[in-house]
């Protein structure tokens, strides 16, 4: 038989045992607790570093894309202004022409007009076409204005459309080989500077009615029916009054500055 203090000690050892491992078990759940929250945070990092590295991929594409189009727009763009470069270039060239072929007609016809192929105007002899302070032509001014109506007959169908003259393709060619058109001829008229007498009336005034006199000769001819390829009438009339001395000259040379000129505006260029 077992004595009774035996069996204390016993039960005393199985006590101490079970909460042995009762500690070890909790503790093992704590250390596989902390396992899975390690290996779910390592998970988690593992997900944003890949997220992070398509992200930075995605905007490495998207800058990529955004810089190929920016180049493909400086491209375009640069290639338009080459284009308006060559346009501009080209119209130039075409009112020089244009200018150029005119005004040696003219002076073949023993007019003599200054021509100004840079900006395309073409000036008739100052101090003929009008008297001092007056818009009527003189007899020479009128035989010279009548001249040149004859000469710009013959040339203009081929730089206007609508004339309801046909040339030839080859007449054309040879005067205006670029085929360019003509958007509108300006009827400048100038004046010197002298003051005038007449009340309400001025300088501006007076170089409106001489470029009004001529505009009324060249229309009443056959060049008033003459369209440009909108539709519209190529004369028009304009007035510098003495503000724009002739080329060289000063305000106080009145004879020089005492003119009307045309100035040619070319619209464009191409095979009609």
């Amino acid at each position: 038989m077992i004595p009774k203090r035996q069996r204390l000690a016993q039960h005393r050892e199985s006590i101490e045992e079970s909460g042995y491992m009762a500690s070890a078990s909790d503790l093992m759940i704590g250390v596989l607790f902390i396992f899975i929250i390690l290996v779910a945070y390592l998970s988690f990092q593992i997900s944003k570093t890949k997220s992070d590295a398509e992200q930075s991929i995605n905007y490495a594409s998207i800058n990529e894309k955004l810089t190929t189009e920016n180049k493909n727009l400086v491209n375009e763009i640069n290639e338009l202004r080459l284009d308006q470069i060559k346009s501009e270039e080209m119209q130039k060239k075409s009112t020089a022409e244009t200018v150029r072929v005119i005004g040696n007609k003219l002076q073949d016809t023993n007019i003599d007009v200054v021509i100004d192929e840079k900006s395309g105007v073409i000036t008739f002899p100052a101090d003929i076409l009008f008297d001092t302070g007056d818009f009527a032509l003189s007899p020479l001014g009128k035989r010279i204005i009548y001249e040149t109506i004859t000469v710009l007959e013959g040339l203009l169908p081929c730089w206007v459309r609508h004339t309801g003259i046909i040339k030839a393709g080859k007449e054309c060619m040879s005067v205006n080989p670029t085929m360019s058109t003509i958007e509108t001829i300006f009827i400048e008229g100038h004046t010197d500077s002298a003051p005038l007498s007449k009340p309400n009336y001025d300088n501006w005034h007076l170089g409106l009615d001489r470029a009004r006199t001529v505009y009324q000769i060249f229309t009443d001819s056959s060049m008033g029916t003459y369209r440009n390829d909108r539709e519209q009438p190529i004369f028009g009339v304009s007035s510098y009054a003495d503000e724009r001395p002739a080329r060289g000259a000063k305000k106080s040379d009145y004879r020089k500055n005492r003119r009307v000129e045309l100035r040619v505006v070319v619209s464009h260029q191409g095979k009609r």
